[in-house]
């Protein structure tokens, strides 16, 4: 049966297919239709499913007019896929008082690839090594050919036992196989065997559709948009052979296979140098090509005997670089010197197991030497109060000469001792009455000079290097000035995860999300903190504000949430 372009009958109900003989995988649309607005179209689907796959369901109506009577038709739509092959029934469908008639459909076998004749839909698996090391990554790439457009289709990830599968990529393509021209999908992934022995990578299915540009078109306006093809490929399986931790490799050592493994140290110190009792702050990066960040070591720093070490929790990510996966793991350490002198800052070896050269090295960490200088405290020296000499003096005047003691004591002094006496009295008290009247003016005075001095920005060193690095919008120097300054001049010894909570305390949240932002940059690679935009001299009024706020209260508060480096 085919649609039919005559309007309906007031009141009639007619179910028709698009075609009544077809291909095992490909798709038919029956229609349910009516001129009456009123009517039911719902059918019962559960008639459908011994036969057929119910792929897509949907309504519409038309307006046409004949003979200058105008006319509506209402429709249903129903997408159906045969389940097998030979003669299939569409039951006859009761729509309340009106029914349907049962339609036949004849359903052929699916046409065969002659010898020769190019694949529509192929699946290529490709790895790019056939031997590879237990936890090391496997390079996985699978490809989906197709030389018609795709309607729709799925490709599921690889699932393989014994390891761990992460996608890395995908890309389309053009390619030719055997002369022919496809378009490709590409997916990448890396796959982690978890134990050593055979990796089988098992089948990979695809299902889907294809529409076909030869294939006919009834020209109807009431046929929908064809579905396609139904298509199937399935990839051959792939073995790999998984081997064990070489016996040479360090037993009690963290097993690293992989491509590259780099290291990198950088040590951070304040302008004016390293002191006694001040942090200097050794950033230590591992970056491994074929590792995940999960699978880096952390890093152990050995016992020193002149300092103490401050470990920081170690920060990673993993990044995709084409078919193979990086693993960069950051590790700080706050390291507080407590003599002066050379510090030694010892060197350290990670092993590691090169898969390309197929042997053992280790990345290397430098050791390096840090002069420490004396601590600003011990530097400025108190000056030399000469409290001998003059308590001797002072004795020496109090003391009686042999003239005082042989002379005439009070009773008989001359007058001439008590005119000097009188005069010295009345001198004494004049002085005391104008210290007095100077004490009660300057009340006033002094509450305006201590608010002034309050308001004032300090002088120590930190905080003129904190002003200068933001004047000069220099982040980095900025973010290591005010870590110097909150631990060494506001008692905060957690740095500037303690800074930002004292602000958030008082009420200065912007402040402190800027300071957060300032305290991941100690952790930064450069190029990042080139690509940030940062305005020093607006965060430094910010800083200020609150500083001042902080010290006209008067009140020092304890930030510390961390024991303090000197414990009492």
């Amino acid at each position: 049966a085919v649609f039919v372009f005559s309007s309906l009958a007031q009141g009639a109900v007619v179910a028709q297919v698009d075609r009544s003989t077809m291909k095992l995988g490909e798709t038919i649309t029956l229609v349910v239709q009516t001129g009456d607005q009123t009517q039911s179209l719902d059918i019962d689907l559960s008639l459908l499913t011994d036969n057929f796959h119910l792929l897509d369901t949907r309504n519409d109506s038309m307006v046409s007019f004949t003979n200058g009577v105008q006319s509506a038709t209402i429709r249903s739509l129903y997408v159906l896929e045969p389940k097998k092959l030979g003669k299939l029934m569409i039951p006859a469908f009761n729509l309340g008082k009106l029914n349907t008639q049962a339609i036949e459909i004849t359903v052929e076998p699916a046409p065969v690839v002659g010898s020769g004749e190019p694949e529509v839909v192929f699946i290529e698996i490709q790895s790019h090594d056939d031997k590879v090391y237990v936890h090391s990554q496997l390079a996985l790439t699978v490809r989906l050919y197709y030389r018609y457009s795709l309607i729709e289709g799925s490709l599921p990830d690889p699932q393989i036992e014994y390891a761990s599968v992460v996608k890395l990529g995908e890309t389309s393509m053009n390619a030719t196989r055997n002369g022919v021209s496809y378009r490709a999908l590409e997916r990448v992934y890396a796959v982690f065997p978890e134990r050593s022995g055979e990796l089988i990578i098992p089948e990979i299915s695809f299902l889907g559709r294809v529409n076909e540009p030869s294939k006919p078109s009834s020209g109807s306006i009431f046929t929908p948009r064809s579905r396609g093809r139904r298509v199937r490929a399935v990839s051959k399986p792939l073995s790999i052979s998984v081997q064990p931790r070489p016996a040479q490799y360090p037993a009690t050592e963290d097993w690293l296979p992989a491509r590259q493994l780099l290291v990198n140290s950088q040590l951070k110190t304040a302008k004016d140098g390293v002191r006694v009792g001040e942090p200097v702050t050794r950033v230590v990066e591992i970056k491994a090509v074929g590792l995940l960040d999960t699978m880096l070591p952390d890093i152990v720093w050995p016992p020193m005997n002149n300092a103490r070490v401050y470990p920081d929790a170690p920060e990673s990510v993993s990044r995709n670089a084409g078919q193979w996966v990086t693993g960069q793991k950051l590790h700080s350490f706050a390291i507080v010197a407590e003599h002066t002198g050379d510090l030694l800052l010892p060197e350290m070896q990670i092993p590691w197991w090169d898969t390309l050269a197929d042997e053992l090295k280790y990345a290397i960490i430098p050791a390096e030497i840090v002069n420490v200088l004396p601590a600003l405290s011990d530097a400025v020296s108190t000056p030399h109060l000469a409290t001998e000499p003059v308590a001797e003096t002072i004795s020496e005047a109090a003391k009686p000469t042999a003239a005082n003691t042989s002379g005439a004591t009070d009773s008989n002094l001359s007058d001439e001792a008590k005119g000097w006496w009188q005069i010295f009295a009345i001198i004494g008290f004049t002085l005391w009455i104008l210290t007095l009247l100077l004490c009660w003016l300057s009340r006033g005075k002094l509450a305006v000079i201590n608010k002034t001095e309050a308001d004032s920005q300090p002088e120590s060193v930190g905080f003129i290097s904190l002003k200068q690095a933001c004047n000069n919008n220099d982040l980095l120097a900025a973010v290591s000035a005010l870590r110097q300054f909150a631990i060494n001049e506001l008692s905060i010894t957690d740095g500037l995860n303690g800074l930002e909570r004292a602000c958030t305390d008082d009420g200065f949240e912007e402040l402190a999300g800027s300071i957060g932002a300032l305290n991941r940059q100690l952790y930064a690679q450069p190029q990042t903190v080139e690509a940030i935009a940062w305005d020093g001299k607006a965060f430094y009024q910010q800083f200020n504000l609150w500083f001042k706020q902080a010290a006209n209260r008067g009140v020092k508060k304890s930030r510390q949430t961390l024991p303090p480096f000197y414990p009492v």
